[in-house]
């Protein structure tokens, strides 16, 4: 089962409706620690010891504002804390190990400061979810297409390992414009400086706008060519090989 998949069950069914205390699950051969509906605003310090193992944490459906009380488990792969009110992720502790987090349905606003939170303490971040947060204008909850594709832009720039966001797989096509996207951004932000001319933006400008189209291109053909039933030209056998 894939993290995304894994992610997207756990996340399927998970309310306040009928939650009056917490519930802990805890299954050491797997290491899956489930603790849903803490009322506190962070996790308690005084854990049973054996928690700490766990490489798998569901902490949904609580009151939880801030996640320093994760720097129990430090051996941490997949964290699910969605439907929460958390602010921002500038308490999550440092995790080398984790891969997954699930953040649904908190109260995070700024997506420039949480990819710069989760790029510092979380270097193996590779699926990412957001949805219901002000910062994550999907189209599910009122964002236009436009926006949405601006978001996955800017989460990619700043994290360019992510593999997933939202239960979306990143396709290929995505990172060469974010990368030609995030080169005309940054240049312009160095001619407001004065760091290269006017010249020299509009140079890299020029390469932006062809990389940009090239892609485009490239991907309408192969679209085509699959739907002709057509087979990709760096697919064919070199028939010179012989």
């Amino acid at each position: 089962v894939s993290p995304v998949d894994s992610m997207s069950r756990r996340v399927v069914g998970c309310g306040r409706d009928g939650m009056e205390a917490s519930m802990v699950s805890w299954d050491p051969t797997t290491g899956r620690l489930s603790w849903i509906g803490i009322a506190e605003s962070s996790l308690p310090t005084n854990i049973n010891p054996e928690y700490a193992e766990a490489t798998e944490v569901d902490v949904s459906d609580g009151e939880l504002s801030n996640l320093s009380g994760v720097a129990h488990f430090s051996r941490l792969e997949s964290l699910v804390a969605d439907q929460n009110r958390l602010p921002d992720t500038e308490s999550i502790p440092a995790l080398p190990n984790l891969h997954t987090l699930s953040l649904n349905k908190n109260k995070i606003t700024d997506i420039l400061k949480f990819a710069a939170d989760v790029g510092v303490k979380l270097p193996a971040l590779a699926h990412v979810s957001l949805l219901g947060n002000p910062c994550c204008p999907s189209e599910i909850f009122g964002g236009t297409p436009e926006q949405y594709a601006e978001y996955r832009a800017t989460l990619l720039e700043q994290l360019p390992s992510l593999r997933s966001i939202d239960f979306h797989p990143v396709t290929d096509s995505e990172r060469p414009k974010t990368v030609a996207a995030f080169a005309s951004r940054l240049s312009a932000n160095k001619l407001a400086k004065g760091h290269i001319s006017a010249k020299e933006h509009e140079h890299i400008m020029k390469v932006h706008r062809l990389l940009t189209l090239l892609d485009d291109e490239s991907t309408d053909l192969l679209a085509s060519s699959e739907d002709e039933g057509e087979e990709a030209p760096w697919d064919d056998d070199d028939d010179d090989a012989d």
